[in-house]
């Protein structure tokens, strides 16, 4: 495998390979762009003829199928001039281990750990696991998330660790996530340090509890920890967790009680979602880099502007290819009527009363969803925002501010005003959006109505939940 960055400009399937960023283990990972979406992905190069390559396509299929905004999606899985390339969401931030070079308090710590474990119970209610969880394993994004990243694909290159069964290994790992915030120490398997923290103290050859190793650790963070973590000695009247659910249930009722307990944690007031408040662990200097790589990120997709209409007929294997358009148009906004929701599949109404902030140019003011348990909004199959042009106009982009990272829409398009779902004619389906992306379509398309239909909505902290800042349609 060439492990230069002479495959720089090298296409993979429909994506183009742009920076090395690491090699380890005959895999390299690279950032690459998708030109029909111009967009960052990730992308982690094999050879076709390394014997891992079935282990890995089987957990990259495997982890397409979890859908929570906490775990790194993984897009699509490509085939082509020797390799196969897992490519996922590109997600700009830090690793947690990075960042425990500070000490972070308990809440803050039980806080990351209770993130990756709600991405874990999805992930295994969808028959995918980690199966290798590490402190670089954890993101925490320049939007101030945690992402979970390698679901599968770690384990399928490396090994489930500890080994065997991939259930038992993120109860470890998890319990492990714990240890690290709450001690900057990584508690094995193994005696060395692991991406970049020390090993665990040991008593009696096993893992010492937090509360032994630093101070002012509550009873009950040690006591998940010793009911997780392998490589500690079980707590004599209390059994081991034996699903990642137990585990952060128990995480879920220590962090309430840390929180009603203790206002001295320094946390941001006024935060929109718990994980918001990790902010203040990030410090002004990185802040400060982030929000210029943001920048020039957000410059850089401005600066694009070749979407373009799916292949309905013939989608990839995970993600609908777009295929490339040649010389962008001259265009300008249409004036836009009306705006007005459609919810086909529920009790058909969907913040109604928002729906018009969705178009007053105001991107502080917003159309919501409802709240729901689940990305996929709870299974009723997406929700829409019609915007109505007032008459039939050669439709050409649609330029969008979404609220929150990571939703999976349609464009559609009617002539007449719709009563329902086959009243639409599909443009172009996205996924994984950012918050702010322009869809284009390769030739005018005449319509009168356009609708975004959502389909997968992202987590804010507290439910999921989707939404449109600003709309223009563009001719």
């Amino acid at each position: 495998m060439r492990t230069d960055t002479g495959l720089s400009g090298l296409p993979i399937g429909r994506y183009v390979l742009e920076d090395l960023v690491a090699e380890h283990g005959g895999t390299a990972l690279w950032r690459a762009i998708d030109p029909a979406l111009q967009r960052p992905v990730g992308a982690r190069l094999i050879p076709l003829d390394d014997p891992r390559i079935d282990d890995l396509r089987s957990a990259a299929q495997r982890a397409a199928r979890v859908h929570d905004r906490r775990v790194v999606r993984v897009l699509d899985v490509v085939e082509e001039d020797g390799y196969l390339a897992v490519i996922s969401e590109w997600v700009t931030g830090q690793p947690w281990s990075d960042l425990l070079t500070d000490r972070w308090s308990p809440a803050e710590a039980t806080l990351v750990a209770l993130e990756v474990g709600r991405a874990l119970e999805s992930a295994h209610q969808a028959g995918a696991y980690h199966g290798r969880l590490r402190p670089d394993s954890v993101m925490i994004t320049d939007s101030r998330e945690v992402r979970l990243r390698g679901l599968g694909v770690q384990a399928a290159l490396w090994g489930i660790d500890p080994p065997n069964d991939p259930v038992a290994a993120d109860v470890h790992g998890l319990g492990a996530l714990l240890y690290a915030g709450l001690t900057g120490r990584w508690p094995g398997p193994g005696a060395g340090p692991t991406d970049g923290l020390p090993a665990a103290v040991t008593a009696g050859g096993r893992t010492a509890l937090p509360g032994t190793v630093v101070p002012d650790i509550p009873g009950a963070l040690d006591d998940i920890v010793a009911r997780s973590v392998q490589t500690a000695a079980a707590p004599p009247d209390d059994p081991r967790y034996t699903d990642v659910t137990q585990c952060v249930d128990a995480l879920d009722r220590a962090h309430h009680e840390m929180a009603a307990g203790d206002r001295g944690t320094g946390y941001a007031e006024g935060t929109d979602s718990a994980t918001d408040r990790l902010v203040g662990r990030l410090g002004t200097v990185t802040i400060i880099g982030l929000a210029v790589a943001g920048i020039l990120l957000l410059g850089w997709q401005l600066l694009a502007n070749r979407f373009t209409q799916s292949d309905l007929s013939d989608p990839a294997p995970l993600v609908n290819t777009l295929p490339p358009v040649d010389t962008p148009l001259p265009e300008a906004p249409f004036s836009i009527v009306k705006a007005f929701d459609f919810d086909p599949y529920g009790d058909g109404a969907e913040g109604s009363d928002t729906a018009a902030q969705a178009v007053d140019h105001n991107r502080d003011t917003a159309w919501y969803t409802e709240t729901y348990a689940s990305a996929d909004l709870n299974g009723k199959g997406g929700v829409g925002l019609v915007a109505d042009l007032g008459a039939v106009r050669p439709v050409r982009a649609i330029d969008l501010k979404l609220v929150g990272y990571g939703n999976d829409f349609e464009i559609l398009t009617a002539k007449d005003r719709p009563k329902s779902m086959k009243d639409f004619r599909k443009v172009v389906e996205v996924t994984a959006a950012g918050d702010a992306i322009m869809v284009r379509t390769p030739k005018a398309r005449n319509a009168r109505f356009v609708m975004v239909w959502l389909k997968q909505v992202p987590f804010n902290g507290a439910a999921y939940v989707g939404g449109i800042r600003e709309m223009k349609v563009v001719g």
